[in-house]
């Protein structure tokens, strides 16, 4: 990963500094907006007949979009504004400050959704993620507000559901908000990078949400008893759903899950109560308690296709469009990192994947259907909202016409058009009516402007068919203005940082005009880069020349593969903009994980990995390592002893400064029996059987619960605890104290009691049994493992049932 890893730093070094002077949008400046977004657009590829027409710019960190029935585009920006594109443009008062927003990373407002009765009760629902001020908490927050024109009424927010205090508040919030057509709002939260959420049904995280449009549990919902948690829940096994869509007529939900290291999936979640697998599964598995994703696609850049992150997708089913109908039906998707748009075709036996667009405008997200039949994205990069448009004219269309501008001499300009038609487009720009020489492209750039550029400029474009004149530009041509210099004074570059440090800022910048500038000229942005791609990182405040940041030492990801970046953007007083950056590189450490005996598991991060392992991290980085209590190798039960080198009493390590190793130790208790056998209860040819299991207490110390049992499923039997049992095989056993869970673990049955084992004592249990249908003979083999108790030491006994016998059916 070498080569790509460089170059994504080459290329930022030339977008970064597009990207600040865009986010001024002044006078000048603007200039230079311009000519990135062009010479960048120009890049793109789509089928014949398809184009990509700029809607808006001016965004700041979009998220999510919801259209009115009147045609305006409600935008969510990452820092809690809500904002209206009405006929083409950004109104410039947002339509809402969501308040309490806390915008870090990931988190801040991140999805829209409109109430399907919109035109009357003017109903907008946010998910945003909440910060209570006075205990500095974060939770992500369900609001309503209600619109009166382009305004939300004041005081009108009503908080509809407030989900759980987040595990790691900058990672995986999800956000995405959709009405089904059941009515019923549906809700995409993300596991807040804690590895246990998305498999716990007493969470909201990790889920897809299903709930009246007041928050309240609705009708139907796959788990009705329980807590709060569990009764809103539809779909689990989730990481991170940024983005979900519901198919119009069908109601068919299908759910973009961002994923870890490997895969990016596209989850079903159309029935409820499916688990998708997080943390325990990514991508595709064997075992059938997981529902598997309808598609998956890399991280691997040398695949077919690859990506990051997924990051918006839509079933593409307008009620009129002018796409071709091939595409009717089809679910689109896009991807953070790729910049590609795809498509999935569905009508098939099997989901057949093709590439719809490329080499798109950077960090696409929140994929859209229209009313009007066009496809919608944002450019989070650009701050822009395009669409994809489609046309089967002939004749030269231009559908983005030349930009007037105004530019200080001796900068550059450049004047653009976007047309469709048959091709091949021929392009000639005009100035004042006559033609430019040379000028036969659909941009025109002047690299140094003078007094005698100032004019009129528009461009001819023609093919076979006939011929089309843009609308005219203005070129002014104000004094010249010399461009300020950023300088940042620390941290310097490549300083070496730990996970967890403070880093402390400064830089100051000069102007030739204006001198030393003020720090309201100044604005810091930080950028947590991994592989090929970045997060955003620590929020700064706008209009300081120094500070602090710390760096997270736990939430992000676990690679080594990764660095910060500190961007000065610097604004003189008549736009001119400066940039300039510096990368502070972690200190990177081996870790080896290990276990005795080697080739057990331990789960690392919320990962399952087989031991030996080696991984390199970030030093000061905070990571879950845990090892199970028992496990099975070679047909033998080993039980965990203790640490060599170990997390902390919360299961954690925190990576030190020097290459260490980690090793779980286990053994084979002496006293532990790792299998029996099962006698059936009456004669040969029976199918059914009783087995009585004591655990015995050895030592001289009382073994305190809880206790656990597992037992190994054998496909060819049917095993069940009966509480009210008393008696089996004419011996005592106290089933009243046990819980038996046969249907939460896919390889065990589990029984678990708290009653206390006074020493010399015993608990047993007596389990009902019968050979499942087809089953006619066989040996039966069932394994007990005691795990837990505390202090004690115990056996598994079952007295004269263990013996091996084979039985018969007639």
């Amino acid at each position: 990963m070498k080569t790509p890893y460089k170059s994504i730093r080459n290329f930022n070094k030339i977008y970064l500094v597009a990207l600040s002077v865009r986010k001024t949008l002044r006078s000048q400046s603007i200039l230079l907006v311009f000519l990135f977004i062009v010479s960048y657009c120009y890049g793109q590829t789509y089928p014949p007949g398809f184009s990509q027409v700029l809607v808006s710019n001016g965004l700041n960190s979009p998220t999510s979009m919801a259209f009115a029935p009147d045609g305006r585009i409600f935008v969510t920006e990452q820092d809690g504004k809500v904002r209206i594109i009405k006929n083409g443009s950004l109104l410039p008062t947002p339509f809402v400050i969501v308040p309490n927003t806390y915008q870090n990373g990931e988190s801040g407002l991140n999805g829209i959704a409109l109430d399907p009765d919109f035109a009357n009760n003017g109903y907008v629902y946010v998910y945003h993620t909440f910060i209570d001020p006075p205990f500095w908490t974060f939770h992500n927050r369900i609001s309503r507000f209600t619109a009166a024109g382009d305004i939300a009424i004041a005081e009108s927010e009503t908080a509809i559901l407030d989900l759980d205090p987040v595990y790691q508040v900058n990672q995986h919030n999800g956000g995405a908000l959709n009405f089904g057509p059941d009515g019923k709002l549906y809700i995409a939260v993300g596991d807040s990078r804690h590895p246990g959420f998305g498999q716990s049904l007493d969470t909201y995280m990790g889920k897809i949400l299903r709930v009246n449009p007041d928050g309240s549990v609705p009708s139907g919902n796959p788990f009705t008893i329980g807590s709060e948690q569990r009764k809103r829940i539809w779909a689990y096994g989730l990481r991170n759903p940024f983005t979900f869509d519901i198919q119009p007529g069908t109601g068919r939900i299908f759910v973009n899950d961002v994923g870890e290291s490997t895969w990016e999936e596209i989850n079903d979640a159309t029935s409820g109560g499916l688990n998708f697998g997080w943390s325990n599964v990514e991508g595709n598995s064997t075992n059938s308690v997981y529902t598997n994703p309808i598609y998956t696609y890399g991280h691997n850049s040398n695949a077919n296709e690859w990506g990051c992150a997924i990051t918006g997708g839509a079933f593409f089913n307008p009620n009129t469009t002018t796409y071709p109908a091939i595409y009717s039906g089809q679910y689109f998707y896009m991807d953070f990192c790729s910049n590609e748009i795809s498509t999935l075709n569905l009508s098939g036996p099997t989901v057949t994947r093709s590439i719809f667009a490329s080499f798109l405008p950077s960090h696409l997200t929140s994929l859209e259907v229209g009313p009007d039949g066009n496809l919608y994205f944002f450019s989070r990069d650009f701050g822009s909202l395009y669409k994809i448009i489609y046309t089967t004219n002939t004749i030269p269309n231009i559908v983005s016409h030349p930009i007037s501008l105004t530019v200080p001499q001796s900068q550059p300009a450049m004047f653009s058009v976007n047309a469709t038609g048959t091709a091949p487009l021929s392009y000639q720009w005009q100035k004042d009516g006559s033609n430019i020489s040379g000028a036969t492209s659909a941009s025109y750039a002047i690299t140094s402007t003078t007094a005698s550029d100032a004019g009129q400029y528009q461009v001819i474009v023609s093919n076979t068919a006939g011929s089309a004149t843009s609308n005219p530009a203005t070129l002014s041509i104000t004094t010249s203005n010399q461009l300020p210099v950023a300088m940042i004074l620390s941290p310097t570059n490549h300083t070496i940082y730990r996970a967890g440090d403070v880093i402390n800022f400064s830089g100051t910048a000069v102007d030739p005009e204006d001198g030393i500038l003020p720090a309201s000229a100044f604005r810091w942005t930080v950028e947590f880069h991994h592989n090929v791609h970045y997060h955003p990182g620590p929020t700064i405040p706008i209009g300081i020349t120094n500070g602090q940041f710390t760096i997270p030492n736990q939430g992000h990801e676990v690679s080594a593969d990764v660095f910060y970046r500190l961007i000065l953007t610097v604004t003189d007083s008549r736009g001119g903009v400066a940039t300039t950056f510096v990368d502070i590189d972690p200190k990177i450490v081996t870790i080896n994980f290990a276990t005795n005996p080697p080739g057990l598991t331990l789960t690392l991060d919320g990962q399952p990995v087989t031991t030996p392992r080696t991984q390199q991290f970030v030093s000061g980085l905070i990571v879950s390592l845990a090892a199970t209590t028992t496990q099975m190798q070679t047909n033998k039960a080993y039980g965990f002893s203790k640490w060599t080198q170990g997390p902390d009493v919360n299961g954690n390590i925190t990576i030190p400064d020097i290459n260490t190793t980690y090793t779980a130790n286990y053994v084979l208790p002496p006293d532990l029996t790792p299998l029996f056998y099962v006698r059936p209860t009456i004669q040969y040819g029976t199918t059914d059987f009783t087995a009585v299991v004591d655990i015995v207490e050895l030592n001289s110390v009382a073994t305190s619960g809880p206790i656990t049992v597992k037992i190994t499923r054998d496909s060819r039997v049917n095993l069940t605890l009966n509480p009210t049992m008393t008696k089996a095989n004419n011996r005592d056993v106290q089933n009243n104290a046990w819980t038996f869970d046969g249907n939460s673990d896919p390889n065990y049955y589990v029984l678990t009691t708290s009653q206390a084992i006074a020493p010399g004592d015993k608990i047993s249990f007596g389990l009902s049994g019968s050979l499942t249908t087809g089953a006619t003979t066989g040996t039966l083999t069932i394994s007990s493992i005691v795990m837990g108790g505390n202090k004690g030491e115990l056996k598994v006994d079952n007295n004269s049932d263990a013996d091996k016998i084979e039985y018969f059916q007639n």
